[in-house]
């Protein structure tokens, strides 16, 4: 009996014809992924299609963080800056030419930039605090008319970081004091130092009644309701008394006779 013939193999790509898998500059795509370039101007960029960029992203680990988790490098002084200012995440992310997505991944790993954003945010709402503070009380100046530095506190009669100085004969006083200053006044402002006892100091501009839910607080109220017919009556009554006042001269008003 005859053998079965075997199937012919299809004669494959001869070795080193195939195609050589493209290395990237992973650095190159980080920055230019941190200044907001899209996957399309990146891909042309490395001179890749936007169907191979595509296709590499699905297989290639390191394209898909650096994408994905926005990595590169970052300006954290911005950082802080909003985050002092109480800017959102995605506010942040949209300075930093990032998405939202890639900020909070890069968030959970980066510890610079968790000090960056954590630290800050605290630190805005006490700077804001603090200058609340001080623009709601009264505060008195002393304004050194020749170093031009300014000494906040009660008024002096002479200038603090002049006096540390060696001694000059021509600006020194009596006493060898620096005396050439002018003292300024600055009242505080009042409507902020409203709100700020309001929130804070635990001030209110309501009064609220309360009492024991048991007993609670109850008013008698006699009330004499009036018909139309009773109101009417007595209109005519009070009528009937000034014609009658009139008749024998008396005031309509006060219901005295008139003299003479």
């Amino acid at each position: 009996m005859p053998e079965p013939e075997q199937p012919k193999k299809k004669p494959g790509r001869p070795k080193g014809t195939g195609k050589k898998r493209v290395e990237l500059d992973y650095d190159l795509i980080a920055a230019l992924a941190a200044e907001g370039w899209t996957q399309k101007d990146i891909a042309k960029k490395v001179d890749l299609s936007e169907e191979q960029f595509s296709r590499r992203l699905k297989w290639d680990t390191r394209l898909m963080e650096i994408l994905l988790t926005g990595e590169g490098p970052l300006n954290y002084d911005v950082v802080g800056l909003m985050s002092a200012a109480q800017c959102t995440h995605e506010e942040i992310a949209n300075a930093l030419g990032i998405s939202k997505s890639q900020f909070n991944n890069r968030l959970q790993d980066d510890v610079a930039l968790q000090d960056a954003v954590n630290g800050n945010y605290s630190k805005g709402v006490a700077n804001a605090r603090r200058a609340m503070y001080r623009a709601m009380m009264d505060r008195r100046m002393t304004i050194c008319l020749d170093c031009q530095k300014i000494k906040e506190g009660e008024f002096r009669a002479s200038c603090p970081y002049c006096d540390q100085k060696e001694e000059d004969p021509e600006r020194t006083g009596p006493n060898g004091a620096h005396t050439n200053v002018k003292h300024k006044f600055i009242n505080g402002n009042v409507a902020l130092m409203i709100f700020w006892m309001k929130n804070y100091g635990g001030m209110v501009d309501k009064v609220e009644h309360s009492g024991d839910p048991k007993n609670p607080m109850h008013m008698d109220l006699n009330l004499t309701i009036e018909t139309p017919k009773q109101r009417l009556a007595r209109y005519k009554n009070y009528f009937e008394s000034l014609e009658d006042g009139a008749n024998r001269g008396a005031d309509p008003i006060s219901g005295r006779d008139n003299p003479g």
